[in-house]
């Protein structure tokens, strides 16, 4: 068999099927050996990847006035617990305004499982210590 027709036909293989089965015959086929060896190499079908999509969210939370006091309020923030949400260990004061401070807690949530609506709702339900939540950053992951 001609070396640069072996060749030829080993590339075609790989990419272009319908052209090897016009030169596939007892004079153009390969010997046994490299037939065998081809079944071998081929890869097994990897299985699919589930992706979980996942969102990062940094919430300003508003409390009612200076008085308030912030570590208390985040402490029972991040005790707020579903399935598919994970808090961030550490959160930030902020100046806001006259001496008013705003608390940023942020948290990785599962797309599926968490809605952010029932999260800012659950965080807006400490009404003692809470003015507003808003989101200040969200993002897909």
């Amino acid at each position: 068999m001609n070396p640069f027709l072996f060749a030829w036909y080993c590339k075609a293989s790989k990419f272009a099927p319908k052209i090897v089965e016009k030169w596939s015959g007892p004079m153009y086929s390969l010997p046994e050996a490299v037939q065998e060896t081809k079944e071998t190499q081929k890869p097994a079908k990897k299985a699919k990847k589930i992706v979980i999509e996942k969102s990062i969210i940094l919430f300003d939370v508003k409390p009612w006035g200076e008085d308030t006091n912030l570590d208390d309020l985040a402490k029972k923030i991040l005790e707020i617990e579903q399935d598919g949400l994970l808090w961030k260990t550490e959160y930030k004061k902020e100046p806001l305004a006259f001496g008013i401070f705003k608390l940023v807690v942020g948290c990785t949530i599962e797309d599926a499982k968490v809605s952010v609506d029932d999260l800012q709702e659950s965080i807006e339900a400490f009404e003692d210590f809470v003015q507003s939540v808003d989101i200040a950053v969200f993002n897909k992951v």
